[in-house]
């Protein structure tokens, strides 16, 4: 377990008091799921968007660029349905292999010559149908708005031999990052959110990699799961932070609580499988206005000491949209 006088501490240089609204926002679309990184002078997020009212709907990739953190200019769709195959109408992508250290430099790395991303796929138009399979797809530029390259096979899914009970129904948002200090023997790791076809409800789990391409699991049980306090309790969407100067590795993720809603908290942990869960106050959690509903899946940025939360608002007015808050 991590110490009460640590985990504050976390929470202490994590949370965002103050927010400021909406940074990517239409009408008649929804966006969800940040993800960021920096590169050549300009910040670069990738998002996803779907339709809020069309029936053969599906999630597809975008990219948006900011030199600031605050004022983002959207450039254009990196990954877009093809309605046809195992990925045809679920393309929601993140960055993998940046910077994860807190107050780093939040660049990406290259790997064989290609930056990737790792995506949810899913052959079945809607609103997150089951099931939803983890693909990869690659760029030569990441900060150019052009359709990225997709393998052809997914590299982590439901259906696969060594698939745990907590993840076999679908897997949802993953985050994979090289770990540069060995503390499991692998040299990339990846965590991510998933679901039963029985429990119905997300957790978080793990997985390794010593070639990128191949993953093998990683213990038999979530490393975080929230069940244990309410059976429809979800965990989801983590974010790896590395706070060296404490010996800690910290995971930002959203919770989904009912009647409370959803809201980001984290978790902390000293080997990376051994997680203490914060149990204090939100580091988001909905308000009463623009984000009344859902306030969650975070993406932490420390820049010039201060911090940036970029997050999912949802309302009761049915609209939801990347917004931003921040420490100071």
């Amino acid at each position: 377990m991590v110490s009460d006088k640590k985990m504050r501490e976390v929470f202490n240089r994590l949370k965002t008091p103050v927010k400021l609204g909406a940074v990517i926002k239409d009408d008649g679309i929804l966006y969800d799921s940040p993800s960021i990184f920096f590169k050549d002078g300009l910040w670069y997020m990738m998002y996803i968007g779907i339709s809020a009212n069309d029936e053969d709907r599906g999630y597809e990739k975008f990219l948006a660029s900011s030199p600031d953190l605050l004022h983002w200019k959207k450039l254009g769709r990196i990954l877009t349905r093809t309605k046809t195959g195992w990925d045809g109408n679920q393309v929601d992508g993140q960055f993998v292999l940046t910077d994860i250290s807190f107050g780093g430099s939040y660049s990406i790395k290259p790997f064989d010559g290609k930056y990737w991303c790792a995506y949810i796929g899913g052959a079945k138009p809607g609103y997150e149908p089951d099931p939803l399979l983890i693909g990869y797809a690659c760029t030569d530029d990441p900060t150019v708005s052009s359709e990225w390259k997709r393998l052809e096979q997914p590299v982590l899914s439901p259906y696969d031999s060594d698939a745990r009970d907590f993840e076999n129904a679908t897997i949802y948002r993953t985050f994979i990052f090289e770990d540069t200090t060995n503390t499991l023997g692998h040299r990339f790791l990846m965590y991510y959110n998933a679901k039963s076809g029985t429990i119905r409800k997300e957790q978080i789990g793990m997985c390794v990699s010593d070639d990128f391409y191949t993953w093998k699991r990683y213990l038999p049980s979530p490393v975080i799961s929230n069940i244990d306090f309410k059976d429809n309790c979800i965990s989801g969407d983590p974010q790896v932070i590395r706070m060296e100067d404490l010996g800690l590795w910290v995971i930002a993720y959203f919770r989904f609580d009912p009647p409370l809603g959803a809201f980001d908290t984290f978790a902390c942990s000293e080997n990376l499988t051994d997680w203490t869960r914060w149990q204090g106050e939100p580091l988001i959690k909905p308000g009463d206005g623009y984000d009344n509903l859902y306030a969650h899946k975070p993406h932490i940025i420390s820049h010039n000491g201060k911090v940036y939360h970029f997050y999912c608002a949802c309302n009761t007015k049915g609209e939801r949209f990347i917004a931003l808050a921040v420490s100071e």
